[in-house]
């Protein structure tokens, strides 16, 4: 009787373990073809490479890439965090509670995904260099069109949704605390999916536009949050006017608010913070060369903001007439 008993338990034991990693198995599954949905048709960021999450011993999931370090919840109940490794800056954004409904699963890749309650739309949540990609997947027109994600912010806070589609997130006193680039969505043939942003309290809701019976499923749908301006920047001498070049390198969310005065002088004051050692050396001229370079980004970009010591302040209007190299001092 005995022996029966443990063999009975065994037996329960095995199935169990066996229903569990079926579970798992399918649950790792869906979160893969998810990630798939994604990276499919999504446009690639010029400079930004994914870095791995990993489960912690709290249940939730990290990511530390170069610039960043990304933390996602154990759950859809969580909020998803990103702080800058180079500042001060954080920002702190909810899931969308219209598709993000279950507890986290790591893909194969290192992204983390949220499905819904059934189980066909989810949530991915992927962190690159200088940033953190929330898509969404909607598997059919049942899934809707508007999803809410809302942000953590310091009273006085605004959210500024820019002529270009992007978002300004903005904290108070004025500081620059992070940015959303231009929303888009594709449809599973890779066609784009009219979109946009909405503001509601501190919330940004992105909408699908369109007729929802009219696309071809799955949609995928895709907030990019970034936090710096600045990716790094090295100073040289130019022994031929024996000056300094300050050689600013822009972040991809930085490059593609080209054209933006508010974009130009958030991140003059992110690199003169992220450089006091030598505040001294940069001046009025070089702030005009730097705001030229972000306002002609998108048409003279070449690889860095290349800002030299050595030339003449002349204003903005000229140093922009110059194409950003005003005369050099002899």
């Amino acid at each position: 009787m005995h022996r029966r008993l443990v063999v009975s338990a065994l037996a329960a034991v095995a199935l169990v373990a066996t229903t569990a990693a079926g579970v798992s198995a399918h649950s790792g599954n869906s979160a893969d073809r998810a990630v798939s949905s994604v990276t499919r048709v999504a446009p690639p960021v010029q400079g930004e490479v994914q870095t791995r999450a990993v489960n912690t011993s709290d249940g939730s999931y990290a990511a530390t890439s170069a610039h960043t370090a990304t933390r996602a919840p154990g759950n859809s109940r969580g909020k998803v965090s990103i702080a800058s490794l180079q500042s001060s800056k954080a920002l702190t954004i909810g899931l969308p509670s219209e598709v993000a409904q279950t507890d986290a699963v790591l893909s194969s890749d290192g992204s983390v995904v949220y499905g819904s309650d059934s189980g066909a739309s989810s949530t991915v949540v992927q962190t690159f260099t200088n940033g953190v990609r929330l898509s969404t997947t909607l598997a059919s027109q049942d899934a809707g069109t508007s999803f809410t994600y809302p942000l953590v912010l310091q009273k006085g806070s605004r959210i500024e949704i820019q002529a270009n589609g992007g978002v300004l997130i903005v904290g108070p006193g004025g500081a620059f605390m992070g940015g959303l680039l231009a929303p888009w969505a594709r449809d599973n043939n890779g066609v784009s999916v009219p979109t946009h942003y909405e503001v509601q309290g501190d919330s940004i809701v992105q909408v699908i536009d369109g007729n929802p019976a009219a696309l071809a499923y799955p949609v995928v749908a895709d907030p990019y949050f970034f936090i710096d301006l600045i990716d790094h920047y090295t100073w040289a001498l130019t022994y031929s006017y024996w000056g300094y070049t300050d050689q600013v390198y822009p972040t991809p969310w930085a490059i593609a608010m080209s054209g933006n005065w508010s974009v130009a002088e958030y991140g003059w004051e992110e690199l003169v913070h992220k450089d006091p050692a030598h505040q001294n050396r940069l001046n009025d001229g070089m702030h005009q060369q730097y705001d030229c370079h972000q306002m002609l980004a998108a048409g003279l970009f070449k690889g860095s903001y290349n800002l030299d010591w050595y030339r003449y302040t002349v204003g903005l209007a000229q140093t922009i007439l110059d194409r950003c190299n005003p005369p050099i001092i002899q």
